[in-house]
């Protein structure tokens, strides 16, 4: 009943422990999915958000704590996934929110999705991704080729080894060109 009653346990914890966990999850969470680990996004991400709802909640009292937790809680995996009405009704699913209590939670996402991807911003995020990766790309091709050259000019012995790398680097291509028609036809 004092759960309940006195809002759970966000009143015992102290502001700057909220703070810092929910820093610590966004570090963990950037570092985990830059190194490789399987999972997904957006779960990690509504836990940030409930971090950060109880912290506006414990910063203003006055707004009601389920709102808080439900609004920030798919507010800020809408910036990043494009699914605004099912982040909407996930909320309203899960704290059993009423019309009135919809209402807040679709402007949140919808502003939280129209600002970030609407915007332009994450297409703008993935196109400088992607030329990054082109310039890697180029950059191996140049260096493979440049050591093809100097094995073909070394040795006319190695030529065997050179010819084996154009073979490999030409299979390489096909299977990827196959690979990447299969994936369009899907």
């Amino acid at each position: 009943a004092y759960i309940v009653k006195y809002g759970g346990f966000q009143s015992k914890l102290s502001q700057n422990l909220l703070i810092c966990s929910g820093f610590g999850r966004v570090l963990l969470f950037c570092v985990s999915m830059n190194s490789g680990h399987i999972g997904g996004f957006l779960f990690p991400i509504m836990t940030i958000g409930l971090i950060a709802g109880t912290v506006f909640h414990n910063s203003y009292p006055y707004v009601p704590y389920g709102l808080c937790v439900g609004t920030f809680m798919v507010s800020i995996p809408s910036g990043i996934a494009p699914m605004p009405y099912t982040l909407t009704l996930l909320s309203t699913i899960i704290f059993f929110f009423g019309t009135y209590q919809t209402i807040p939670v679709f402007v949140s996402v919808i502003t939280a999705y129209t600002i970030i991807c609407g915007s332009g911003l994450m297409k703008m995020i993935s196109l400088k991704q992607r030329e990054k990766e082109e310039k890697k790309k180029l950059l191996l091709e140049q260096q493979e080729a440049d050591a093809n050259l100097s094995l073909s000019h070394s040795d006319a012995g190695n030529s065997d080894l050179t010819q084996r790398l154009i073979e490999k680097k030409e299979a390489d291509e096909y299977a990827f060109s196959k690979y990447m028609g299969m994936a369009a036809k899907k």
